[in-house]
């Protein structure tokens, strides 16, 4: 895949790490909306979605997520605020690295960010269900959710970072469609965190969920919302 398209899916599993224990919530007010050069080519009509109400839509993927009952979603500035932490978390001050996560940045589509508690909040860890779409047109050996997530693998594997991602891959029926899973361990400030990742391909991009829990009341609460996704 090419150097700078592989990098969304790892910053998103960053920022879902940096958010479940975050002292402060992003003071960003306003931010720009995702550029056009996300899109595999100017033909292609896309953008982020839209949530209202507690659902997440996005037509172009002809998706709908509904967010957990209590839960809260990350406003566009915030999701941009953690991506940011994500990436230095990964780049560790190396310049080239933080190009190319910038380049990467261009690409990812931030889809949605639901959080269990509102960021900041005192708890031991927030888990999270996190949305993400990455422009892979030009890394035509990706073809499936598979393939991309080796990617992410090779990624991880090469960063000095705390995750060992567990052997082999599986695979998932989530709404009408089936996603590849790799399954993450980190143990970060104490807590041993579970996460999943789960992709397909889908028309110039790999569309990933990602789930971030400690036990299994907090892990059955979010395979219940990825039940009610649906595909249409």
């Amino acid at each position: 895949m090419n150097s700078m398209t592989k990098y969304g899916l790892v910053l998103v599993c960053l920022m879902a790490t940096a958010c479940s224990k975050q002292e402060n919530a992003p003071t960003t007010k306003t931010a720009p909306s995702p550029t056009a050069s996300a899109a595999p080519s100017s033909n292609v009509q896309i953008d982020v979605g839209k949530f209202a109400d507690g659902v997440y839509t996005n037509k172009y993927f002809k998706l709908k997520v509904t967010m957990p009952k209590d839960w809260h979603a990350l406003s566009d500035a915030q999701r941009m605020q953690m991506m940011k932490v994500g990436a230095n978390m990964l780049a560790k001050g190396d310049k080239r690295m933080m190009s190319m996560l910038k380049a990467s940045e261009v690409r990812t589509l931030n889809l949605f960010s639901f959080f269990q508690h509102k960021i900041g909040a005192r708890v031991k860890f927030n888990p999270s269900l996190l949305g993400v779409a990455e422009n892979i047109a030009f890394a035509p050996g990706v073809t499936d959710g598979k393939a991309y997530l080796q990617h992410a693998k090779a990624l991880l594997q090469r960063a000095n970072m705390p995750f060992k991602v567990k052997d082999g891959f599986t695979k998932k029926s989530i709404g009408a469609k089936e996603f590849d899973v790799m399954e993450v361990h980190a143990h970060v400030k104490g807590m041993d965190i579970t996460q999943k990742y789960m992709a397909y391909v889908d028309r110039g991009f790999a569309v990933a969920f990602v789930i971030s829990y400690l036990d299994d009341q907090q892990k059955a609460a979010l395979e219940n919302a990825l039940k009610a996704v649906e595909f249409h």
